[in-house]
């Protein structure tokens, strides 16, 4: 969740995929992440709409969304789910070449 919010910046040159859901799409974790978004390297950047911390996780499905009640529409947790995976699944495929199992 906050994974960069207290390292010090580090020069990572392997690719880097960051998935921020859109409660955590603000300034101070923007500027956390900009540094090594902006870095030497392959960088992807993506941020899910309506959706929570817990929308990338099974709790979704288990006890329903629960947190951030402010957000009345929330997107489907098998959608969220999906999405996150998808785009797990290709970028690995497009930096080092792995492919899904079957």
């Amino acid at each position: 969740m906050f994974s960069l919010k207290s390292e010090p910046f580090l020069n990572i040159q392997q690719p880097m995929l960051f998935i921020n859901t859109h409660t955590f799409n603000f300034p101070a974790n923007i500027r956390s992440i900009r540094q090594y978004y902006h870095s030497k390297g392959i960088r992807k950047l993506y941020t899910l709409k309506k959706t929570t911390h817990e929308s990338p996780t099974d709790t979704a499905f288990i006890h329903g969304y629960w947190l951030d009640l402010q957000m009345l529409k929330k997107l489907d947790a098998k959608t969220a789910l999906n999405l996150q995976s998808s785009l797990a699944v290709q970028f690995l495929h497009s930096t080092i070449g792995a492919y899904p199992c079957a």
